[in-house]
């Protein structure tokens, strides 16, 4: 019996990492990175896997005056090329 390709039923850990992430941004365009890697450790994503989905969602980092690092979803996504 063949096996049954599941690549397309099962999303990645990046995946699921882009998808968190933009389910924040929905609520905030500008969410402070002690906030997404809190979230995302509640919601079991490691901090690395939610790193590469903020590269791979073109997320800017900004450090705001006194109060620390925030993240910034760009409206113009990373060139796969």
């Amino acid at each position: 019996m063949a096996e049954v390709d599941r690549s397309d039923l099962n999303p990645t850990r990046l995946e699921e990492a882009k998808e968190f992430l933009m389910s924040i941004f929905e609520q905030s365009e500008c969410v402070a990175a002690r906030e997404v890697f809190s979230r995302a450790e509640v919601d079991g994503h490691a901090k690395a896997t939610i790193n590469r989905a903020k590269f791979a969602l073109n997320i800017k980092v900004e450090k705001q005056g006194g109060g620390g690092w925030f993240w910034r979803l760009s409206k113009q996504p990373t060139s796969s090329t």
